[in-house]
C-alpha cells in the first residue's frame, strides 16, 4: 500500500509509539508499497520463521 494509505498510517504510527514507549529497544521498520509481497505471500514467508 502507499505511504498515505490510512493502514500504512496507522502502522507508521504504532512503529513510533513501540518505540517511544519501549525507550527505543524496540524498532519497528515499516515497508511500504507490498516491497515484501502481497498480503498471501507476506503470510507465507511469515509462516516460515
Amino acid at each position: 500500500m502507499e505511504p498515505t494509505h490510512p493502514m500504512h498510517l496507522a502502522a507508521d504510527r504504532f512503529a513510533r509509539l513501540v518505540e517511544e514507549k519501549s525507550q527505543g529497544r524496540i524498532k519497528i521498520t515499516i515497508y511500504p508499497a507490498r516491497q515484501l509481497g502481497d498480503d498471501r505471500e507476506a503470510l507465507r514467508n511469515g509462516k516460515k520463521l
